[in-house]
């Protein structure tokens, strides 16, 4: 009697668990700090949703803004797909753009939206030089436009708001934080032995207080990667003009983003917000829980913004924040859920087309 092999087991992804979990526990905490405050009595749900329906033009610029956000990552994709491949690639485009701020959201760190966007274009038939540059030009433009932003933000206007000094201190480190890549990649380019010494005394010292397994192996990977980025940005920088477009789309992108919190506290009923200062404390929050390891900062972003909301009346502040997370991080979900969706069916349906196809060639042949 012939063993049948026993069937694989399905393995359960354990990131969707994880992050739907996640969610559910911030959300449940600030649920439970807001209406299980005796002293501070949540409004009725009738009276909040009067409130928002008043002010419902600047929930509409809410959704404005995140389409500002998504139609700036296409257009930044879409040039430079153009410049590469000398063709009008739109819905790729529009795929990786969004693809690349889903997957950042769901893995720890933000670090699964750069590589997926590299496969995507690989597998969408593009080379690979033009599929690892891409990615590599996209993150990075979004890096300094965060620092340019931010840093002259800081200086106008953080010392005329109360911030503290534990606060101010995260916040520079956030920023050493968005600014170590590019600042590595810059060494790289210029001063190679001197990047190779930093990333390896810096491995090295992990090491020792056990942070870092197989040092060596750890500097070579670090050191190779940032040769490899070095190289896709010097295949598009060929292509100034685009650069510039998509530093500034970057730009767009960002104030896009930094600009939700005003609308939110205008629509939910604060008259004094001052937007310029919103959006410099959105930025300020921003660059505090950048080194949070979880998807999308989650459980600390939300805590972090009750620092922008505080300005929010008694039993508003979890509405408020729920809204301002919906539209700069569940909107991105959800949209990228949908092009996943998509681009799934269709792949199989091409497949599928394909293996209809093969028999019939080979009957021809």
């Amino acid at each position: 009697m012939v063993n049948e092999p026993k069937p694989k087991k399905k393995k359960i992804k354990l990131m969707p668990i994880f992050i739907v979990v996640f969610n559910v526990l911030a959300i449940g905490g600030m649920a439970i700090a807001e209406f299980g405050n005796s002293e501070r009595p949540s409004k009725p749900i009738g009276e909040l949703l009067s409130m928002l329906g008043s002010n419902w033009v600047f929930i509409a610029l809410c959704l404005a803004s995140f389409l500002a956000i998504v139609l700036s990552e296409t257009l930044k994709y879409f040039f430079m797909l153009r410049s590469c491949t000398k063709s009008n690639m739109f819905r790729t485009a529009f795929e990786v753009g969004v693809l690349g701020k889903y997957y950042d959201f769901i893995t720890p760190s933000g670090s699964g939206g750069q590589p997926f966007q590299m496969y995507f274009l690989k597998k969408s038939g593009l080379s690979a030089g033009v599929s690892g540059s891409l990615p590599v030009v996209g993150f990075l433009t979004n890096q300094v436009a965060f620092i340019v932003i931010a840093i002259v933000l800081f200086i106008m206007r953080l010392p005329y708001i109360e911030t503290g000094i534990a606060g101010d201190l995260a916040a520079g480190f956030g920023i050493v934080c968005y600014a170590a890549v590019p600042t590595l990649l810059l060494l790289f380019s210029i001063f190679p032995k001197l990047a190779t010494s930093i990333v390896s005394w810096f491995i090295k010292i992990g090491a020792k207080i056990k942070l870092v397994k197989e040092p060596e192996a750890k500097i070579k990977k670090v050191c190779d990667t940032f040769a490899e980025y070095r190289d896709n940005l010097a295949f598009m920088a060929k292509s100034k003009s685009v650069m510039v477009i998509t530093f500034l789309l970057s730009v767009i992108a960002q104030l896009a983003n930094a600009i939700v919190p005003y609308f939110v506290l205008v629509a939910c009923g604060v008259e004094n917000a001052s937007a310029i200062d919103i959006i410099t404390l959105s930025f300020y929050v921003y660059a505090t829980v950048t080194y949070i390891p979880t998807p999308g900062s989650t459980g600390a972003a939300e805590g972090a913004f009750y620092i922008v909301f505080n300005q929010l009346s008694e039993g508003v502040l979890f509405w408020g924040t729920m809204i301002w997370r919906f539209f700069t991080y569940y909107s991105f979900i959800l949209l990228g859920m949908l092009v996943t969706a998509i681009t799934t069916m269709r792949d199989k349906k091409t497949s599928r087309q394909t293996a209809e196809t093969e028999p019939e060639q080979t009957l021809t042949d």
